[in-house]
Formats: structure tokens, C-alpha cells, sequence
């Protein structure tokens, strides 16, 4: 799905060096997906907690995707260290809601407290963060 490529890409840019990676889960990538009734899931692993100007230039690049948003998309951000070691509802960085425009605004949480469905997509998306890091390490 070029939206959701396009939108990894663009959060990449906004958040910059800190980025690990950036993960497509859930139904898409499992073949499950239903058209206006699945959600596209986006995990965004980041070396270091972001910064409100970060976190500004995040929110700014998911909302130039609203227009074309399929359905509902979540798209989360934790550190590579809470990626790394979860506990049962894991904190966030920031949790977006984006939603197909119908002139509503984006759901923004910054500093998200937990929350326990995320242990499950860490488990699913771990040998990514995994790949990822071991490419960044210097030799």
C-alpha cells in the first residue's frame, strides 16, 4: 500500500537521526486486511525521547496523511529501550490517531502512559527492532 510507505517514509523525515525503525503491523501485513473496516497499525522505534520539536514535526507529517488516510490509522512511538525491555502497557512516546478527514482533528497523546496491547505488537515486530539495531551498531 503506497499510503502506508509514503507515511513511514515522511515520519522517518520528520523525526529524523533518532529514528530505529518504522513497522508496519497488524492485519495489513498478516492478510486480514478489510478495506473501511481494519486499521493500519505503524510502530515507530526511536533511539531517544522525543522533543516537543520532534514531536510537533510528527504530528505535522501525520496530518498531511489524514486526507488519504484508508480507515483508521494508529501509529505509535516508544524508545528502542522500551521496545526492548516492555512491561505489561508499555509508555509511549506519543500515540496519533489519524482518521480519514471529516474535519476532525488528529488524536494526539504525548508522553501516553501505557498501554497493554502494545507487549503484543512488540512481540510481533521485536526481530525488526532487532535487524535494525544491528545495522545501526558502528563495526
Amino acid at each position: 500500500m503506497r499510503f502506508v510507505g509514503a507515511l513511514a517514509r515522511s515520519c522517518a523525515d520528520a523525526l529524523g537521526e533518532t529514528v530505529a525503525g518504522v513497522i508496519l503491523h497488524g492485519s495489513l501485513t498478516l492478510g486480514d486486511y478489510l478495506p473501511g473496516r481494519s486499521d493500519v497499525d505503524l510502530l515507530v522505534v526511536v533511539d531517544d525521547p522525543l522533543t516537543d520539536a520532534r514531536s510537533a514535526a510528527l504530528t505535522q507529517a501525520a496530518a498531511a496523511y489524514q486526507a488519504r488516510a484508508p480507515g483508521r490509522v494508529d501509529l505509535r512511538v516508544v524508545t528502542r529501550q522500551v521496545a526492548g525491555a516492555p512491561t505489561p502497557a508499555p509508555p509511549m512516546e506519543a500515540y496519533i490517531e489519524i482518521t480519514p478527514a471529516s474535519g476532525s482533528e488528529l488524536h494526539v497523546e504525548r508522553r501516553h502512559p501505557g498501554e497493554r496491547d502494545l507487549v503484543v505488537e512488540f512481540s510481533m515486530c521485536a526481530p525488526m527492532v532487532e535487524a535494525w539495531s544491528a545495522r545501526r551498531r558502528p563495526s
